[in-house]
């Protein structure tokens, strides 16, 4: 089968018009886009705290006086059928080394393809990790693989 994806990225660029709404700002940490806030709302300080993320939990200096980063998910849907063997879930890492949904898919299957301990999903989810890690990815590399049973 092929790949369907049911996320949408969230990055502080593509957020920016909420962010900056909500007090906060967008700063080049060379190259990486980063969201940044005043300690403790400070208009007048000079150093900026950052993070690389604009979805997180936590991170209480982003959530006062008004929520710059926000911890609201996308939710959707989905009706599965007999074609879907399985559910990816990646961190954004992996997308590092495996630039497209159909890489990622490439990995899971030449995993599960090549499992011997009985543990297929592991092994596909392991192999995306491993493909990512050999393809560059440097940031948060974690990937689960659900394999799905329809009657």
């Amino acid at each position: 089968g092929g790949v369907e994806r049911l996320t949408t990225d969230h990055a502080p660029d593509k957020e920016r018009e909420r962010i900056e709404a909500a007090g906060g700002m967008l700063v080049d940490d060379d190259g990486c886009v980063r969201v940044g806030v005043r300690p403790d709302d400070d208009d007048d300080a000079t150093t900026v705290d950052l993070l690389a993320a604009c979805r997180a939990f936590g991170d209480a200096d982003f959530k006062r006086p008004k929520p710059v980063v926000v911890a609201t998910p996308d939710v959707r849907t989905m009706q599965l059928d007999s074609d879907c063997e399985f559910i990816v879930l990646c961190t954004d890492g992996c997308y590092e080394g495996l630039p497209t949904d159909e890489r990622v898919l490439e990995a899971v299957k030449a995993g599960i393809a090549d499992d011997e301990s009985g543990q297929a999903a592991a092994a596909g989810a392991r192999a995306v990790v491993d493909a990512a890690v050999a393809g560059g990815a440097t940031d948060d590399v974690t990937c689960v693989v659900l394999r799905t049973v329809l009657a």
